[in-house]
């Protein structure tokens, strides 16, 4: 079972992993390829493993597998890369203010000079 709170913690150690080893002002997404296997995922976001069992299972394929349904990856046998849609996605996790003013500074500036304008007005008042 894939637990959406879980997949967007998976996204973001997957994201800063990326911006963590990017030095360069291109972003070649393909240069970055991970395992599906891949066990500092367990350490990182433990929530991947199911402990509810005697033995303990790891899920972080199924993750993988669901972010390949959203098409958040490509993969290529047991290794994957971002692809663009699921490197914004995640970049959107990351940065969740920045992503809300970008979206709504129209309505936001929209709104300053509306209450400047207002401000003026009552102050022209006799």
């Amino acid at each position: 079972m894939v637990s959406e709170k879980v997949l967007k913690k998976v996204m973001l150690t997957l994201y800063h992993r990326i911006v963590e080893q990017e030095n360069d002002g291109v972003l070649d997404l393909n240069r970055y390829k991970f395992h599906a296997f891949d066990r500092d995922m367990e350490v990182q976001v433990p929530e991947v493993v199911d402990r509810q069992k005697s033995i303990p299972k790891v899920n972080y394929a199924a993750y993988v597998m669901r972010m390949d349904e959203l098409g958040y990856i490509k993969r290529d046998g047991m290794s994957f890369v971002f692809t663009d849609s699921g490197f914004l996605a995640a970049s959107k996790l990351a940065y969740p203010v920045r992503v809300w003013f970008k979206t709504h500074w129209l309505g936001l500036s929209g709104l300053v000079v509306g209450i400047a304008a207002l401000v003026v007005a009552i102050k022209q008042l006799p």
